[in-house]
Formats: structure tokens, C-alpha cells, sequence
């Protein structure tokens, strides 16, 4: 083949994968979350595959391949229990807080705010944001009447019912895709290396070879900064005696995935949370307080994060600008919504791998184990 020939038979390839991810985004992402959970798995499943060969059964040992697919379901299973285990803590808990709205006394609330209503009152209606016969409870309650009619509650009803069947859908076909890139080891490389020309294979599989070993390493460490996280956060808010700690601990360590914007994602809904605790006991006095231990612990353990967990896990592993990051990490949210806000760092990765690959050619010349960790 020539080499005109092979530049239009890449440029094919290149508008059939747009095409692909125009029509089919939601496979990419499954495929995409399953390339990268089966690259975080592989050095569990290794370990697996080590006990798993020594077993002997009827006095034969285990053949390859029951080995590679034993290894590979307990680790797509150990992935499900941490994912159901999730949901299980989580769920119930962000249902009691919401349930806690109805026991707050909106009339006393009312009272004790009303020093601080009026003069945001006067400054709403002196800037004509509000008219004049307008108050700001009006306001909240007519809009309370609208959001809690029975056709609104109908659909977030029928809205929770259906994130919760797209969800398991999600998690089942990924977790399917994930057990067949970890059992079948080179699957996905091998599905890239089809795609390539035979004299750009070994270049192509070294590239392939970087790039999981990079996402490996770079997720590890995520698992690793999120449970210290939790962990950090827990001991926190249990020192300062702020109610319900281990559950602001798990969710802000869990939104910590997301660089950046994660930490004040998380220390907002707990401040919400923790809101919503103090006004159902009717102690409206405690808000201030519990607001300020919530965001003293949130501030400090992510200076502890910043300082000196990511340099420690990552060991300048991204090598970007924090700029850099920030703006991945917005326009993939942009265009992707929460998928793209967790995807945004991995794909970024891969991409800027590619890129490399093509100006610094002389980087992946070596083989993938020599290539500096």
C-alpha cells in the first residue's frame, strides 16, 4: 500500500471514530471506564492468578485460563460488593436528610432569621431585583408550592426511578466489558493494533503498553488519596463532634476524585447536609457554628492533600499545569456533563501521550519496562 493510499485509509479510520463517538458516546465511555477499571485491577489480578495457581483441584492444578477467568470475576466482583456497599451506605442516608425537611418548623425559622430577612429584603427591593409587596418568604414559599405539586414530585419520582435502572445498566455493562479486558489480557490492545499498519505495530503497542501502565498508576493513586481523604475528614469532623461525620468523611473523600472542583463540591453539599441537621433539631443558633467546623476540617485536610499526599502518590506523575487541568477539566464537563468531569484527567492522559508519541518519537523507541515508573 502507498503511502497516499495509507494517509486516506487513516483519515477514514479518524472520521469513522468521530462518527463513532458522535452516535455512540455512551459505548466509548463504557468501553473507556472498562479499558481503565481493567487497568487498575491488573496488579490485583495478578496477585490472584499467583494464589489462584497454586490451588489443585482433585489433586491437578488449575488450567490457565480457569485461572485468568477465577482471577477476573473476583476482582469485577470485589468492584460490585464496594459499588453496592456504596450505595447501600449512602442512599438510605441522603434519603433521611431529605426527609428532615419536613421536620423543620419554617415559621420559627422564620422568626430567628427575621433581623437578617428584612435587611435582605431592603436590598433586594432598593436594587428593583424584588418589587415592593414582595417578600422573600413569599417568594420561597410559592416556589416551594410549585416544586412540591404532585405532578413535580410524579417526575422526580419517575427521574430517580430511571437514573437508578440507566445507573444499573451502566455499572452491569461495564463490569461485563471489564471482566473480558481483565481475563483476556491484550484485548484491547490487540483490537488498537488492528487498526494500525503492520509497520507501525510495535511503536502503536509500546504506546498502547505507556498508556495503560500511566492510567494504572494514576488511578491507584486516586483510590489511595480518596480513602486517606475519608479518612482525614472522618477523624475531623468527629474531633469537632459535627453529627453524622463518617458520612460528609465518605462523600468527601468520594468527590475528591474530581481535581480542583471536588473538594468544594463535596464541602458545599455537606455544608447543606449539615444545615439540614441543625434547623430539624431547631437549635438555628448552631448553623454558623457547624458551617465553620465543617469548612475548617474540608480547608485543612485538603492543605494536608496539597501539600503533602498528591506529591507523595503521584510523584509529578500528570506533569501539567494546575491551569491546565482546570480547563480540561470544565470544557469536558461542558461537553460530557458528569462523565466527562470524571473521564477528563484519563482521556487528557491518553491524548497527551499521543501527542507526545508524535513530537518526541525517541520516548517509546524503549520497551515499556524500562520506561522510567
Amino acid at each position: 500500500m502507498g503511502t497516499t493510499a495509507r494517509y486516506i485509509v487513516t483519515c477514514l479510520w479518524i472520521v469513522l471514530f468521530l462518527a463513532f463517538l458522535c452516535f455512540f458516546t455512551s459505548i466509548f465511555i463504557y468501553l473507556l471506564f472498562s479499558f481503565i477499571l481493567s487497568a487498575v485491577l491488573y496488579p490485583l489480578t495478578r496477585r490472584l492468578e499467583t494464589w489462584l495457581a497454586k490451588i489443585h483441584l482433585f489433586g491437578r492444578p488449575l488450567g490457565d485460563k480457569t485461572v485468568r477467568s477465577l482471577s477476573a470475576l473476583c476482582s469485577v466482583l470485589l468492584v460490585l460488593v464496594v459499588i453496592v456497599a456504596a450505595c447501600v451506605f449512602l442512599f438510605p442516608a441522603l434519603v433521611e436528610k431529605a426527609n428532615l425537611l419536613t421536620s423543620i418548623d419554617y415559621n420559627s425559622l422564620s422568626v430567628s432569621f427575621d433581623k437578617w430577612l428584612y435587611s435582605a429584603q431592603q436590598f433586594l427591593v432598593d436594587y428593583h431585583f424584588i418589587d415592593d409587596n414582595e417578600t422573600i418568604v413569599g417568594i420561597l414559599v410559592e416556589s416551594l408550592k410549585k416544586f412540591l405539586n404532585v405532578s413535580a414530585i410524579t417526575k422526580i419520582f419517575g427521574g430517580a426511578v430511571g437514573f437508578a435502572a440507566t445507573f444499573a445498566v451502566s455499572v452491569f455493562a461495564m463490569l461485563f466489558l471489564t471482566f473480558f479486558f481483565v481475563r483476556d489480557r491484550g484485548l484491547f490492545k490487540q483490537g488498537i493494533l488492528a487498526l494500525v499498519p503492520a509497520e507501525r505495530m510495535p511503536r502503536v503497542g509500546r504506546i498502547v503498553d505507556v498508556i495503560s501502565k500511566s492510567l494504572a498508576h494514576y488511578f491507584s493513586g486516586v483510590l489511595i488519596e480518596v480513602t486517606c481523604m475519608m479518612v482525614l475528614l472522618t477523624i475531623g469532623m468527629l474531633i469537632l463532634g459535627v453529627k453524622n461525620a463518617v458520612l460528609f468523611g465518605v462523600l468527601g473523600g468520594l468527590l475528591n476524585v474530581v481535581p480542583y472542583l471536588g473538594p468544594v463540591i463535596g464541602a458545599l453539599i455537606c455544608c447543606v447536609l449539615g444545615i439540614i441537621n441543625v434547623m430539624s433539631g431547631g437549635d438555628y443558633a448552631a448553623v454558623w457554628p457547624v458551617l465553620l467546623k465543617i469548612v475548617s476540617v474540608f480547608a485543612a485536610a485538603n492543605i494536608v492533600d496539597n501539600i503533602v499526599l498528591q506529591p507523595w502518590i503521584y510523584s509529578g506523575q500528570l506533569q501539567v499545569h494546575a491551569v491546565e487541568v482546570f480547563l480540561v477539566i470544565l470544557i469536558s464537563g461542558m461537553v460530557a456533563g458528569i462523565p466527562g468531569v470524571l473521564l477528563a484527567i484519563p482521556v487528557y492522559m491518553i491524548l497527551r501521550t499521543i501527542v507526545l508519541s508524535a513530537v518526541h518519537p525517541e520516548r517509546f523507541e524503549e520497551p515499556v519496562e524500562k520506561l522510567p515508573e
